[in-house]
């Protein structure tokens, strides 16, 4: 009587936005990685116990037995909402006589700018940080600016930036050495083609696009467990969260190319063919040894130089094996390459964590 409720009436227990998101989202698996890129970003790893750590939260998730790891930056998307309220009137009023949305118009400006926008570095430190600094006194900065920056060199800096920012709450997982298998991006910023792409490639692996996220979404299903309309809570994800769209990272387009491109050889091809593009590979791979070798560093960035050489000699040494291989046709070479790319693996994803050094990726460009 005093809730108003009627008698029978089913009480379902909720759980948290970002567990509820997790579960919309269909990740209810171990080394499932969900980012989020709304108001404030997440990176949530899935995981079969609790793995608490000093740098960051440990909740439990609405599926039975299944924990998640938060790290968390406080800015994200909000950035662009901050860029486009203190600097973007003209594209809100453009927008409203249009009837369209500023943000469109902003992601245009955005997508004219080039990657790495122009040499502009965003630190989106606009309300302090929590992974992996954990200090509210950082604060945020372009850094790099000059005469030739323009209006989209700006706004794609702070899409940068934030991915990057996410990219360093994956830093936090990856130290604790947490399985990242499959990572879906989620929020308000997913929704955004560019922004979408940029976390991709800044991740440097394929990313999933779920057709729902929302905690809202999240709550339904759990209320459908509640009363019985699923059986279970995986149940509710197979049959609610089918909709699942993959984009790749620029890396991995490549990789894919390439791979194709292999493939489509045969016995039949020349083997002046084969041996041409190798050949190709491996001068381009030279060449960018050479000119990683001849680069004057400064001491701060001495790791990550280090990091990018040994990258480049150890992929030179692959294609090399890859080429004596289809030259002499001695399997040898093929295993010996073949036991080489989960290094060249693991060395390119050291050197993308470095990326995001502003000097010196100013001088790679």
């Amino acid at each position: 009587e005093q809730t108003g409720l009627l008698a029978g009436t089913s009480v379902i227990c909720g759980s948290s936005d970002s567990a509820l998101e997790a579960f919309a989202a269909g990740a209810i698996e171990p080394g499932q990685c969900v980012v989020k890129l709304a108001t404030a970003g997440n990176v949530n790893v899935m995981t079969e116990t609790a793995r608490p750590h000093r740098q960051t939260l440990t909740y439990s998730h609405v599926v039975p037995g299944m924990w998640y790891t938060v790290t968390a930056t406080n800015s994200g998307a909000t950035c662009v909402r901050w860029f486009r309220d203190r600097f973007c009137s003209g594209e809100v009023d453009e927008a409203a006589r249009l009837g369209g949305s500023a943000y469109t118009l902003m992601g245009k400006a955005a997508a004219a700018s080039p990657v790495g926008a122009n040499g502009l570095i965003f630190h989106p430190y606009l309300q302090g940080e929590r992974s992996p600094y954990w200090d509210s006194a950082l604060r945020a900065s372009f850094t790099g600016i000059s005469m030739h920056h323009g209006r989209g060199d700006f706004i794609r800096a702070v899409m940068e930036g934030v991915a990057f920012s996410l990219r360093d709450c994956r830093r936090t997982i990856e130290d604790m050495h947490l399985p990242v298998r499959e990572i879906r991006l989620i929020g308000g910023g997913a929704k955004d083609p560019l922004w979408a792409q940029i976390v991709c490639d800044v991740m440097g692996v394929p990313v999933k696009l779920p057709g729902h996220s929302d905690a809202s979404s999240g709550a339904a299903m759990l209320a459908g467990v509640g009363v019985g309309i699923f059986a279970s809570e995986r149940e509710a994800v197979r049959q609610y969260n089918s909709a699942v769209t993959s984009i790749m990272s620029d890396w991995d387009t490549l990789s894919q190319k390439r791979s194709a491109q292999l493939s489509k050889e045969s016995s039949s091809t020349p083997l002046s063919a084969r041996v041409a593009s190798r050949q190709e590979f491996l001068s381009i791979a030279k060449a960018l040894e050479a000119r990683a070798a001849q680069l004057a560093v400064p001491s701060s960035q001495q790791g990550f130089h280090q990091e990018l050489r040994m990258f480049l000699s150890r992929t030179v040494a692959w294609l090399q094996l890859e080429l004596d291989y289809v030259q002499t046709g001695n399997d040898g070479k093929r295993v010996q390459a073949n036991a080489m790319i989960p290094e060249v693996d693991a060395r390119y994803s050291g050197v993308f964590r470095g990326l995001n050094s502003v000097a010196f990726n100013h001088r790679l460009q």
